[in-house]
This record gives C-alpha cells, sequence and structure tokens, in this order.
C-alpha cells in the first residue's frame, strides 16, 4: 500500500504557481478594464466618490459616539449609545428606504446628504463642547437615521448611472 503512494505523481509546484500567476495577472487585468470604464463614466465617478465620503463619515461618526459614550459611562453608556442610533433605524428604515422610490431619487440623496450633514455637525460641536450626555444622545439617531436615507438612495441611483450594457 505504501508502494503505490510513493509511486503517485506529484504535480509540478512551479507549473502551479506558473498557472495562478497567470490567472492572478488576467483578473487583475479585467479589473483595471472594468475600474477604468466606470472611471470614465462622470456621473457613476462622482456617485461613487459621494458614497465612499458617506462611508467614512458615517464610521467616523460611530467612534466619534461610542468612544464619548464609553468615557461618560463605560460599556454599559457605549451600549445604549448604540440602541439609540440603531432602534429608530430598524422602526423607521423601510418607510425612509422607499422615499427614493417615491420621491425623484437625486432630490432626496441631497436632502439625505444635507441632513447627514447637519446631524453629523451637531453631534460633533456637542461633542466637541462637552455638552450634557444626554444631548448627544438626542442627537445621535439622526445621525443614523440620515444615513438611512442617504444609502438606499445611491443604490437607487447606481443602475441609472450604469447606463446600458455594452457587448
Amino acid at each position: 500500500m505504501k508502494g503505490k503512494q510513493a509511486d503517485a505523481p506529484v504535480p509540478d509546484a512551479d507549473a502551479a504557481d506558473m498557472a495562478s500567476a497567470a490567472g492572478l495577472r488576467d483578473r487583475a487585468r479585467a479589473v483595471r478594464a472594468v475600474l477604468g470604464t466606470a472611471l470614465a463614466n462622470p456621473e457613476l465617478r462622482r456617485l461613487g466618490s459621494a458614497y465612499a465620503l458617506c462611508c467614512v463619515a458615517e464610521m467616523a461618526i460611530w467612534i466619534v459616539l461610542l468612544i464619548y459614550a464609553y468615557d461618560r459611562g463605560g460599556a454599559a453608556t457605549a451600549s445604549s449609545m448604540v440602541l439609540v442610533q440603531l432602534l429608530p433605524c430598524i422602526a423607521l428604515g423601510p418607510v425612509l428606504g422607499a422615499l427614493a422610490d417615491v420621491y425623484d431619487a437625486q432630490r432626496i440623496l441631497v436632502l439625505g446628504t444635507s441632513l447627514q450633514f447637519a446631524s453629523m455637525s451637531a453631534v460633533a460641536l456637542a461633542v466637541y463642547w462637552q455638552a450634557p450626555l444626554w444631548l448627544v444622545f438626542a442627537l445621535a439617531p439622526l445621525t443614523a437615521l440620515s444615513i438611512t436615507v442617504t444609502r438606499p438612495t445611491q443604490a437607487a441611483l447606481f443602475p441609472p448611472s450604469c447606463g446600458p450594457p455594452t457587448s
């Protein structure tokens, strides 16, 4: 039995490495082509930039709020901050997410982004000025709700921005 296993051909490691390297090069070429096509579309480029900035702002405000809440009252206060932000989004998310389906998506995106800017600015100023904890807790859901408006709207605007498929 051991002799049969020893006689089995061993795959050539160099050939496998070369095949995977060629596949990786082909994949990288395809990704570059898709990225080049996407970046050539100015509307898609603007939408992608807005999405990226919204993502950065969302992560930043979450970090600020959690650190602020933790500094003020520890893990229990930070956990409460999470709930204060998420529970309104759970309750109102389906309604706010459908706004782009009912109204003009571009206007909803402008409105949502403006609300996001205003609410995040208010939270940032409250944290900077060391406002009372209740005020920051009252402002925090507004940031999460404004994000709940912008994310689905960006998704609704994405397919029309791409244009018709090309062969």
